[in-house]
């Protein structure tokens, strides 16, 4: 028996069976991750506003801080690969692999670090290329309209299976059809807006406050821990593997409140200030 090396669980291997599905959950999204960062570094993608100086009156194609964490998590990535491989005996994948490949080797060798004595070490970094990753491509422009509910499959049951790839739209912008970056179907940023308040009421505290800001309810973060300090609002749950759990499992699942009692609770305020 031994400790994990990311959460210290006593387990058998270098990893804990908890921390071993949250990497395998985190490998499996940065494939896609990747290649939307490519979108990010030549602007290829709609959403892509912001200019290289202020002063330019002709924006470079190219977004300079993004390519520069492309080229950084290539040789990151291709270290975790080699080190992998050099301690486990194995044979190393070819050098001219894309970081994609290199992502999706490690994905595919997920037992293989778990039994390394690097596993915390690699859980640390891919955590880490999420973060950056998402921050580069989710710019200040973009609105988070909910998961993609095109129906793409059927279960045993014949139960609709959804695309489910979280959607963004230009909040400027929300007149204009979006498209899924994986089924590839069109839908109308309004109302996978609405479709989303209906169907999740539950949201963590970001994503409420940036809907309520979309629906033009806007709340300051600091009067919606004033709720929270008053009672006037509770956590209903936290989000733990893209499920909401009563209790907080890992110290990074993200507490959910209620939208439709925030919007209640601004309601009942604006009208008494009127």
């Amino acid at each position: 028996m031994a400790d994990c090396r990311h959460c210290r669980r006593d387990t058998d291997l270098f990893l804990c069976t908890l921390c071993a599905k949250e990497l395998g959950a985190l490998l499996s999204d940065l494939p896609w991750l990747l290649r939307q960062l490519d979108i990010t570094v030549t602007r290829q993608d709609k959403l892509g506003t912001a200019q290289v100086g202020k002063s330019s009156d002709n924006p470079s194609p190219i977004n300079v801080g993004a390519m520069e964490l492309a080229r950084n998590l290539h040789g990151q990535l291709g270290t975790l690969v080699r080190d992998l491989c050099e301690s486990r005996g194995m044979q190393v994948p070819a050098r001219k692999w894309t970081t994609v490949n290199l992502a999706g080797w490690l994905e595919i060798n997920l037992q293989a670090i778990t039994c390394s004595e690097g596993a915390g070490e690699v859980y640390d970094e891919i955590r880490s290329a999420t973060d950056a990753i998402l921050a580069a491509i989710n710019r200040t422009s973009r609105m988070w309209c909910g998961p993609c509910t095109t129906v793409v499959a059927h279960d045993q049951t014949g139960a609709d299976i959804e695309c489910g790839i979280d959607l963004y739209a230009d909040r400027e912008n929300l007149a204009e059809q979006i498209q899924c970056p994986k089924c590839r179907m069109f839908c109308e940023p309004r109302l996978q807006l609405l479709n989303t308040i209906k169907r999740g009421d539950l949201l963590p505290e970001a994503k409420l406050l940036e809907i309520m800001d979309s629906l033009g309810e806007k709340v300051s973060r600091n009067r919606f821990y004033d709720w929270i300090k008053a009672g006037s609002i509770r956590p209903r749950g936290y989000v733990h593997h893209g499920r909401i759990v009563a209790e907080r499992i890992r110290r990074e699942d993200l507490r959910v409140f209620s939208l439709s009692q925030a919007r209640q609770l601004r309601w009942r305020e604006t009208e008494g200030a009127a």
